[in-house]
């Protein structure tokens, strides 16, 4: 089964990593061949992703698919704990290692060649450093999971991201103005592969829809709400980056122009975990009238990767079907449907008159099922049933 592969390739990474050290080529036989072999960082980012992709996006209720989930996030972040501390060792090795060969400086090159050869024994594995796939990838596979503790464990991986990229930041911002901003060294820069983009934080957000029952409404919205807050500032770091000729090089597009990690897709996600969260009908209500400040955001948003797409309205016009449903008085029911009805009108408005697109024809059917039921609810037949002709009319 494809389980068994992926835990034989985990296997095979685990046992090459365990040796710490290639044997040294004159050693190497047909039979030894596996012994000169030295894990790097896509060995283990192969093997996060295989366990991160095993399960299917869609949950079920079956037994065997929450064993295979949680697993599958278990085997994800212990293969990254392996590299986060093969990495902290790797950099002690070379930090004590450069220190012997500078105290050697003085002493001759034959003399110094030689106390660095003796000492570089240890420093024979290939760096590991977690690149921001190897967190994407923990993260991809803790979303897929019904692990009650995985709100926490995707917070400390993004706090973790956050502080190794932060220290990264200031370094290099105080280095590169120190040297009169020099452009950036693209290889430098494609050492550091930490930076958080646009996945990290819909990954993130797609991990906090539990949250609710483990620290309260009010204060998962809260958490969600500074996440939205950390991309925007975020953006506002990176543009003042790309000003001032340093930004990070694997931040850049191929314009030069750095990647927003507040893009329609971050959005979306946010969009989706208020209504997510909210149980209530007055919680439900005032997500809706968050995310209509949000899509109100994005629509006047100057940059193009921003706007909001089918998905958003979708996803705004199901918030508010349910909002209508579990509200207490039917005037507030009315209110939300009508609502919904508003956001459809301009999914209509973007959608292709040739329908070609069948993603988007689904997403415009679903929208208008919403409607039709938000309108039930609220006990609006006559606007319902205009929603059902004004859809059977678009074909």
């Amino acid at each position: 089964s494809r389980r068994e592969y992926v835990q034989g390739a985990e296997r095979l990474l685990l046992e090459v990593a365990s040796r710490r050290r290639a044997m040294e080529p004159e050693d190497v036989s047909p039979s030894t061949i596996l012994q000169c072999l030295q894990p790097d960082v896509v060995s283990f980012n192969t093997a996060i992703k295989a366990w991160s992709e095993l399960c299917p996006r869609k949950q079920s209720k079956n037994e065997d698919f929450h064993e295979l989930a949680n697993g599958a996030a278990e085997r994800s972040l212990a293969i990254l704990g392996l590299m986060e501390d093969l990495w902290e060792e790797e950099r002690t090795s070379r930090s004590t290692l450069q220190c012997m060969e500078a105290a050697w400086e003085g002493f001759g090159t034959n003399t110094r060649d030689k106390a660095a050869k003796s000492f570089s024994m240890s420093w024979k594995y290939k760096s590991v450093a977690p690149t921001i796939s190897s967190y994407n990838s923990v993260l991809k596979s803790l979303s897929r999971s019904d692990d009650p503790s995985k709100c926490a464990r995707a917070i400390r991986l993004y706090q973790s991201i956050m502080k190794r990229c932060n220290v990264a930041c200031a370094a290099r911002e105080s280095l590169m103005l120190r040297n009169g901003n020099a452009p950036p060294n693209p290889k430098e820069n494609f050492r550091f592969e930490i930076y958080p983009d646009s996945r990290t934080f819909v990954l993130l957000l797609q991990n906090l829809d539990k949250l609710p029952l483990a620290v309260g409404y009010k204060n998962a919205v809260e958490i969600a709400e500074q996440v939205y807050v950390t991309m925007k500032r975020w953006d506002e770091q990176l543009a003042w980056s790309g000003q001032h000729r340093i930004a990070p090089h694997l931040t850049l597009n191929d314009t030069g122009q750095f990647n927003p990690v507040l893009n329609v897709y971050s959005c979306n996600s946010f969009i989706s975990l208020l209504s997510r969260m909210a149980s209530t009908g007055d919680d439900l209500r005032q997500a809706c009238y968050r995310i209509a400040e949000v899509i109100s955001e994005m629509e006047q948003s100057p940059n193009e990767m921003q706007r909001p797409n089918m998905t958003t309205y979708g996803q705004a016009v199901y918030a508010w079907s349910c909002a209508a449903s579990k509200v207490d008085n039917i005037k507030d029911s009315r209110s939300c449907a009508m609502m919904a009805d508003d956001l459809l009108v301009k999914m209509i408005g973007m959608s292709h008159n040739d329908w070609s697109f069948q993603n988007e024809r689904n997403r415009l059917d679903g929208a208008t099922n919403d409607a039709i039921r938000a309108y039930g609810q609220a006990e609006m037949f006559d606007e319902a049933e205009g929603v059902y002709i004004r859809a059977k009319k678009l074909g």
